[in-house]
């Protein structure tokens, strides 16, 4: 997906890769990337599971998510649904059913950080990869490759300590990602049934504010 359009980072890559060893390390990491190849569309469902450093008890949330290439992107939480976020080419809209609200801003900001994440679960591009992320490690467990990374922008990296991903070493599937907030609590978003290329019509990213209080931003 296209994470150069979501974040726009800035990254002198060569500069962190130290020993040669590590760079090798990086360069496994070119399979997961080259495995989504020319995708169209991607759905599937994923578990959320929240670690928040004043709660004992970890939150759970099953959820949704559709992908239409270049730039639409749905984002479902809750059985039943209780939050959906859409992002689209020219906006971002997060609609709060349980509070009878949405809000609509116009283009990219901060609060659709989350939602960039999930899109950077399924890279396509390589070199926007490279000036986006810097790369704190990469290990393989079995048929698991677990890499570490952190956002080099300010704006991405707010909060956020460290994204890990777990990918599939034998297909290059993601099978989840992970993120570490400075806060001291977790974020693990793990997929299931993910579907390529599968066809995601349009009318999925169609959904009626009818109803709720609107708040438009920047529109």
């Amino acid at each position: 997906m296209n994470c150069r359009r979501l974040l726009s980072i800035t990254l002198f890559f060569a500069s962190t890769l130290g020993p040669s060893g590590f760079a090798a390390d990086v360069g496994a990491l070119k399979p997961w990337i080259e495995a989504q190849g020319e995708l169209k569309s991607l759905t599937g469902t994923f578990t959320q599971e929240r670690k928040l450093k004043v709660l004992r008890k970890t939150l759970v949330a099953p959820g949704r998510f559709w992908y239409r290439a270049p730039n639409q992107f749905r984002w479902d939480i809750g059985d039943p649904v209780r939050s959906v976020a859409i992002q689209s080419a020219d906006k971002f809209t997060v609609i709060d059913l349980e509070k009878g609200k949405a809000e609509v801003k116009a283009g990219e900001s901060e609060t659709n950080r989350l939602t960039a994440y999930l899109q950077m679960s399924f890279p396509r591009d390589w070199e926007a990869f490279q000036r986006e992320f810097r790369v704190l490690s990469v290990e393989r467990s079995g048929n698991v490759l677990r890499v570490g990374l952190e956002p080099l922008d300010p704006g991405a990296a707010r909060g956020v300590r460290a994204i890990r991903f777990e990918i599939d070493a034998k297909s290059y599937a993601t099978q989840a990602f992970v993120l570490d907030l400075k806060d001291g609590s977790e974020m693990r978003t793990s997929f299931s049934g993910v579907e390529r290329d599968a066809g995601v019509p349009r009318s999925v990213f169609d959904v009626s504010l009818e109803g709720l209080r609107v708040k438009d931003k920047g529109l």
